[in-house]
């Protein structure tokens, strides 16, 4: 069974970025969005332990809108091939 990290309280961006897999710069977006509020050390931003959940659940939740987004628009696809086999089947 593979061990899970201990969790450190102090995180710069590039070690979350990567931790992740995501980049910098889309951290600092949900940074301008006011969901991330690292402290400032001169310019570089500290995550502390609460940032690196806030950004585990705000990555979960983008990939639950993608998904949603990606089901309606199937199902909405669905719907006019229905819609169409059904106008096509009464002519």
């Amino acid at each position: 069974m593979k061990e899970k990290p201990l969790m450190r309280s102090e995180y710069s961006i590039s070690e979350l970025a990567r931790e992740f897999g995501i980049t910098p710069r889309a951290i600092r977006f949900y940074e301008e969005k006011g969901l991330l509020t690292p402290q400032r050390n001169g310019s570089s931003r500290i995550f502390n332990a609460a940032d690196r959940v806030r950004l585990v659940l705000i990555l979960r939740v983008s990939a639950l809108v993608f998904l949603w987004k990606k089901a309606a628009t199937l199902l909405i696809c669905i719907n006019q091939k229905l819609l169409t086999l059904i106008s096509w089947k009464t002519c």
